[in-house]
């Protein structure tokens, strides 16, 4: 199995995200730390086409430069979804080339839109620290991805990915969703 070490703070402070404030970024990082501990590995990161039984890949991730300060007055929900879309963020470079991207918060649908010249997706996160939540926050994270697809239309989005971080066994799951509509068109 392959090991990778990510550099938390370089992954999220970088161009791409630069429509991100870094008083979001600094939470998220807090976040995870106060999840995963100051410098913490992830058991697997699976690459997943459309499912959590369809795997391609499978990693050890350290993750690196970790920030870990209390947050006061801040939800476990709040801070476990927190956490796994700093974790997608920092992950999904392996897989998908999207420096050339910008990524943007959205409103309606998914979480972030990340657009370009070459390619655009859109992701949503979801964390859970219960192993009886990790399926059906993955079944979720898919549905507001095909929703989210109907929504933005417009932006010729032709895959999201589903970030589904389940702290409680350290795995962390891309799901890979193909845009059926715009591939059929083509």
């Amino acid at each position: 199995m392959n090991l990778i070490k990510i550099d938390v703070l370089k992954e999220l402070f970088n161009e791409r995200n630069a429509n991100i404030s870094d008083f979001t970024k600094n939470f998220w990082i807090n976040c995870l730390g106060l999840i995963s501990g100051k410098e913490s590995k992830i058991s697997h990161l699976d690459l997943c086409e459309t499912s959590i039984k369809n795997l391609e890949k499978k990693l050890n991730i350290i993750l690196e430069n970790i920030i870990k300060e209390t947050c006061k007055g801040v939800s476990e929900k709040e801070i476990v979804e927190k956490a796994a879309i700093c974790l997608n963020m920092c992950t999904i470079p392996i897989f998908f080339a999207y420096n050339d991207i910008e990524v943007i918060q959205v409103v309606n649908g998914a979480d972030y839109i990340c657009y370009g010249e070459l390619n655009n997706f859109i992701f949503e996160s979801k964390g859970v620290n219960s192993k009886y939540n990790c399926p059906a926050q993955a079944r979720k994270a898919s549905d507001q991805i095909n929703k989210s697809f109907k929504i933005f239309k417009a932006l010729d989005l032709r895959f999201g990915i589903a970030g589904v971080s389940c702290f409680y066994n350290n795995t962390h799951y891309l799901i890979r969703i193909q845009n059926l509509k715009i591939e059929r068109s083509k």
